[in-house]
């Protein structure tokens, strides 16, 4: 009887987490960017990557453990072309997650220079990524697995931050913080500077963020919230949108995100729009397969609403709130991870509670636990830095500040 209670433990310990494994612990709550494949949302919340099944909304969570070549994921997107999806991580590192298995191109995180390399944005067109950079714009050929060509295109030769790139009737336009550049997209050699000419008369009323291509028509989103328009060779009188947080588009959807709403244009209409009211959006996409759009969604995963039935309905892995861990307490079957902290000054870190108990986190926000009193304005509980949990209830537990 001993043996088989002791093969019945192992076993079932062995179901959870087998000896000699690992498992990650991340926070999927605060989603930034998102893509999808014909099967498959793939997002990134705070440097972590994990994927919704579009026909049976089950998530997955990619990982180092799962094959990944390294970790805190910046930028994502998907070839639609060539069937793969691209991982760019903060340290300019690159992963191609392809039916054949994961490749890595190392090639800019290797490359010895001085100042950032960071990837800012990824655009495809053919064979080829475009990888708009803190240098200039990196070219990936996705057949070959294998860098190609890098542009310099600073209006003197020098290295320039690109932010963004977009095509537009023949143009590639290659958005920096001052300005926009354009160049042909065939028939000049592109890794000549001189053949990226300014665009005239481009707004100057803050600096520029990204520009997106949508139908016949350029929009330009600049730090400000105002959104300009760049038709027919010309740019649109005024401002086309204002107090606006990003855009996108993705299969003749133009998405505009606010603070409070999603708003989404098609056909290259630009003055009727269809809205979703959600707040802390980062930015949204078309299921063309499934008439649904996918919204990254501030502390709440990925949204999926659905525009026959208009519900909406979220999806994340189990994890803690934030990737800060200060503390981590245990006791009788639970653990308690506080994110800290301070040192010789306070950090001011959001104070939030993560419990996981049984195999799945509950995480008390912030927004649900009392701040100090007696200010003019609302202060928020922070710097969690210790807890206790009471040996003979671990649902009752106190936390210092």
């Amino acid at each position: 009887i001993l043996l088989l209670a002791c093969l019945i433990s192992t076993t079932l310990f062995a179901e959870q987490l087998p000896m000699g494994s690992w498992r990650t612990h991340l926070a999927y709550n605060n989603t930034e960017v998102i893509t999808q494949t014909k099967d498959k949302i793939y997002a990134v919340s705070e440097g972590a990557l994990f994927s919704i099944g579009k026909q049976d909304d089950g998530v997955e969570i990619l990982s180092k453990i799962s094959g990944l070549n390294d970790n805190n994921i910046l930028r994502i997107g998907y070839s639609k072309e060539n069937d793969i999806l691209l991982i760019a991580y903060a340290n300019s590192n690159i992963d191609l997650l392809t039916e054949d298995g994961i490749f890595n191109i190392s090639d800019i995180y290797r490359k010895n220079m001085s100042g950032s390399k960071t990837i800012n944005d990824i655009y495809f067109k053919g064979e080829y990524a475009y990888l708009s950079c803190d240098f200039g714009i990196v070219v990936l050929n996705l057949k070959k697995q294998e860098i190609t060509d890098t542009y310099i295109i600073g209006t003197t030769g020098e290295t320039t931050p690109v932010l963004s790139l977009a095509e537009l009737n023949g143009k590639f336009y290659a958005t920096t913080e001052t300005a926009i550049l354009t160049a042909n997209t065939t028939g000049v050699n592109l890794a000549n500077f001189e053949n990226w000419k300014p665009l005239a008369a481009a707004p100057t009323s803050g600096n520029n963020v990204r520009a997106v291509a949508y139908d016949n028509t350029l929009l330009l989103l600049q730090t400000d919230g105002d959104v300009h328009a760049y038709s027919s060779e010309a740019w649109v009188g005024g401002k086309t949108f204002s107090g606006i947080l990003n855009i996108n588009s993705n299969d003749g959807y133009l998405f505009i995100i606010n603070k409070q709403q999603i708003n989404y244009y098609r056909n290259g209409d630009l003055t009727t729009p269809t809205t979703i009211s959600r707040v802390d959006t980062k930015m949204a996409l078309y299921d063309a397969e499934d008439n649904n759009v996918w919204v990254a969604a501030s502390y709440a995963g990925v949204g999926k609403w659905s525009i026959a039935n208009q519900s909406f309905d979220l999806f994340r892995p189990s994890g803690p709130t934030v990737n800060y861990a200060w503390r981590i307490i245990y006791s009788n079957g639970k653990i308690l991870t506080i994110p800290g902290g301070r040192w010789a000054v306070e950090y001011n870190r959001i104070g939030h509670v993560m419990m996981f108990e049984n195999g799945v986190w509950t995480n008390i926000l912030n927004d649900f636990i009392p701040g100090p009193t007696g200010a003019a304005i609302k202060l928020y509980a922070t710097d969690f830095v210790d807890a206790v949990i009471d040996p003979l209830d671990n649902s009752h537990f106190f936390v210092a500040t």
